[in-house]
């Protein structure tokens, strides 16, 4: 791996070689813009919640069905693990559970939803053990003030 001072990273592995290109700046907003983007983090976070929140729901209801008995084809049905299901769903419901979805970008939603998945897929391949490394949980819900901000456009 061989780095140059404009941010582009060369790799060569097995035979092939892969660039990879990073900018790091600073970024200084202004106060109306910092709280514009603390509403972008917070979407993220709520949409991450809101997934998993549907998820675990969805898990507790098929086990209860389950050990009470109820057969497969009558159970609630298995939701999708994956993005862009995930994606679809919220936004079918996004006007519903977040009114104030207005407000913010669209891709602030997107990311909670999108991080959410790969939560999730990391639990999924850590419990079967395809997964490399510590055993990972099952993905808990972000705090306010403790949850790192983040948000992708």
């Amino acid at each position: 791996m061989v780095s140059h001072p404009s941010g582009t990273i060369r790799r060569v592995a097995d035979g092939a070689e892969y660039v990879t290109r990073a900018v790091v700046f600073h970024v200084d907003p202004s106060p109306a813009q910092e709280r514009l983007l603390r509403s972008y983090c917070g979407a993220a976070r709520w949409s991450y919640n809101w997934v998993i929140g549907e998820v675990t729901g969805n898990m507790m209801a098929r086990t209860g069905e389950r050990d009470a008995g109820i057969d497969a084809e009558s159970m609630t049905p298995a939701m999708s693990w994956k993005a862009y299901p995930l994606r679809k769903q919220f936004n079918a419901m996004k006007y519903k559970v977040a009114p104030w979805s207005g407000e913010v970008a669209k891709h602030c939603f997107d990311t909670g939803v999108n991080q959410a998945a790969a939560a999730l897929e990391n639990w999924r391949t850590s419990k079967s053990g395809a997964r490399g490394g510590k055993r990972v949980g099952f993905p808990s819900k972000k705090k306010r003030h403790t949850a790192k901000l983040s948000v992708s456009f």
